[in-house]
Order: structure tokens, then sequence, then C-alpha cells
């Protein structure tokens, strides 16, 4: 989703989270802030299929070059209700907020 206010471009990620070993889904609230220092990570897991290092400094670097452009970046979870079936499922939302240039 993007979506412009006050001369700000805001783009909206919402990705299905997977449960870790420990049962967390999603990015619990007191970490929101903290997944962005270098080496942190939620999980253990590796994904195989993926060719990286998981050093755990893949958002370090993705908050460092939005703040440097201006912006800002957050993260949080969000419940889908889309399915009135099914009981809401938690979902991140990853919000990403630049300023336009004139």
């Amino acid at each position: 989703m993007i979506y412009t206010q006050n001369n700000t471009l805001r783009i909206s990620f919402i990705n299905d989270p997977q449960k870790t070993g420990d049962g967390i889904v999603g990015i619990p609230p007191e970490y929101e802030k903290i997944i962005f220092e270098p080496f942190y990570r939620i999980s253990r897991l590796v994904f195989e299929k993926y060719n990286s290092l998981d050093f755990g400094i893949g958002l370090t670097f993705v908050e460092k070059i939005v703040t440097r452009h201006g912006g800002e970046i957050f993260a949080e979870n969000i419940l889908d209700y889309s399915d009135i079936k099914k009981d809401p499922l938690t979902k991140v939302n990853m919000m990403i907020s630049l300023p336009f240039t004139k």
C-alpha cells in the first residue's frame, strides 16, 4: 500500500510471519524498536534456500538508508480480520516514510 500525506511518501509492507520455535508469531511489542539494532534476531531460524549470511544486520542497513534520506521506518503487529470465517491472523506491518523533494 502506498499513500502520501504532508509531502511524505509512505510505503507499507504487510507480511505473514512464521511461528518461531519459541511460539512467537510476529514481533513482540517490546521488540519493535530493538529489531533495528545490529546483530539482533528474534529467531534463530536459518533459511537454507536463500544465500544469505543471517547476521541480523539487514534491518539495520535499511534503517540507516531510510533515516539518511530524512525518512522513518517502523514495524508493528497488526490483526488481519479479512476472513470472517476464521480467527484474526497476526501479520507484520513494516512502514517506510520518505519526504518528497522539490
